[in-house]
């Protein structure tokens, strides 16, 4: 589709959605790519101390090194999660008139957004705007993203806006799915499925992440029946393979209304693509199954979760101690407690109040 039917599309979308950012209440992949992948020691360092000695090195020579290999340096510790840090370098750079590009602003922006500072990140924007540096696809999304992280999902509604109408850029996968990750933040799931039926319109596909995101919220919405829906959408009109993430959504939505029979298709079918349960379904599933009071099944869980080598957390060992407690089968519920010990856990405030509560 050429750029003005999308821009047309996305419009007229927005402008019959225009509740978009009333939110019924406030009661899951957002990356951006980075287009520069070579391979170098700078990626391996490990420590802050050897990244400042090395910055400082660099930035002393005659002549500097390129901006690539700033950006290597900055991205190292943008790994190690010093985001403040990466900060202060760019400023660093920015006294010792060392260039900087569109990949350097997009690092600068992603340690903002991490830190909850997205205004920052912005006044970035503003910067590079200033020095004449062109903001990609990759800024934008990593605003939004910050945006939708700090619920001002107004403001990730009317940067999209502009983004469109202004031609800034072209939405692609990852900005729609954050949009729709905002959307659904706040509830907004009506609108969030019109925008997903919008990007197949606009010849943008949906990733697994998008369908994940709206079906997770419809889930927990208890809106189980249309997240089915969409499932089959996203199978078999888009051809999009579910994941882990989507079957324990789904798990946890049939859970959520004791629809047992949903479950056990659901885990069938997983069996069936060799997709294996992870930690989270089976948390899901003992703490309903406990919440119903089945400890035989729980029990069952737990021992499969062995079995397989699941690490299994002391949430889960918590939600069959309370079982037995309030069954008041105390000494079922202290070889639980012993065995959160054994296991090399530790306790926690549920797991005493559970105890005494049982006592």
């Amino acid at each position: 589709m050429n750029p003005k039917g999308y821009k047309s599309l996305i419009l007229s979308f927005l402008e019959s959605n225009s509740r978009i950012h009333s939110p019924k209440s406030t009661s899951s992949h957002f990356h951006s790519k980075s287009s520069f992948t070579h391979q170098t020691p700078i990626q391996n360092i490990t420590k802050l101390d050897d990244a400042y000695k090395l910055f400082d090195e660099m930035s002393q020579r005659t002549p500097l090194p390129s901006v690539v290999k700033f950006n290597m340096l900055l991205n190292a510790v943008t790994n190690m999660n010093h985001y403040s840090c990466s900060i202060n370098l760019f400023k660093q750079m920015g006294v010792v008139h060392i260039p900087f590009d569109t990949y350097t602003i997009n690092i600068v922006i992603k340690c903002c957004c991490k830190l909850n500072y997205t205004n920052s990140g912005f006044a970035v924007l503003g910067f590079a705007f200033k020095h004449a540096v062109a903001p990609d696809v990759c800024t934008f999304n990593t605003l939004l993203n910050g945006l939708v992280v700090e619920v001002r999902i107004l403001e990730v509604e009317l940067l999209f806006k502009k983004l469109v109408k202004q031609e800034l850029c072209e939405p692609d996968v990852v900005m729609y799915s954050t949009v729709i990750k905002g959307l659904c933040k706040i509830g907004n799931n009506a609108i969030a499925m019109n925008l997903l039926k919008l990007m197949s319109k606009t010849g943008c596909k949906p990733s697994v992440f998008t369908y994940n995101t709206i079906i997770d919220s419809l889930c927990k919405d208890k809106q189980v029946d249309d997240a089915l829906k969409m499932f089959n959408r996203m199978i078999f009109k888009e051809r999009v393979p579910p994941d882990i993430v989507t079957y324990t959504s789904l798990i946890h939505g049939f859970c959520i209304l004791g629809r047992w029979g949903e479950v056990s298709r659901m885990l069938k079918e997983m069996e069936g693509k060799m997709i294996s349960p992870n930690v989270r379904t089976f948390s899901i599933l003992v703490d309903s199954l406990s919440k119903e009071g089945r400890v035989e099944d729980v029990e069952s869980v737990i021992g499969l979760m062995i079995k397989r080598g699941v690490d299994i957390d002391v949430i889960i060992y918590n939600s069959l101690l309370d079982v037995y407690c309030l069954r008041g089968e105390m000494i079922k519920a202290r070889e639980v407690f012993d065995l959160i010990a054994f296991r090399g856990l530790t306790p926690d405030l549920v797991t005493y109040n559970s105890l005494l509560n049982g006592y």
